[in-house]
């Protein structure tokens, strides 16, 4: 999966969940399903930026 790809998905889940026309039925899945996209997103840059502390501790 991609960056893109996961908040894009992150975006569609949030708006279902804040619909008030929404039937209540499936927010609890998508609320979870949300939560692991978030866990996803900070672990990606996570790594991201270990990658870059890495690059700028090997250049000095």
């Amino acid at each position: 999966m991609k960056y893109e790809e996961a908040m894009a998905r992150l975006d569609e889940l949030v708006a279902g969940i804040e619909n008030p026309q929404r039937d209540f039925t499936g927010i609890a899945d998508d609320v979870k399903k949300a939560m692991e996209l978030v866990k996803w997103c900070r672990n990606y840059i996570r790594k991201g930026e270990q990658e870059i502390e890495k690059l700028l501790d090997d250049e000095q």
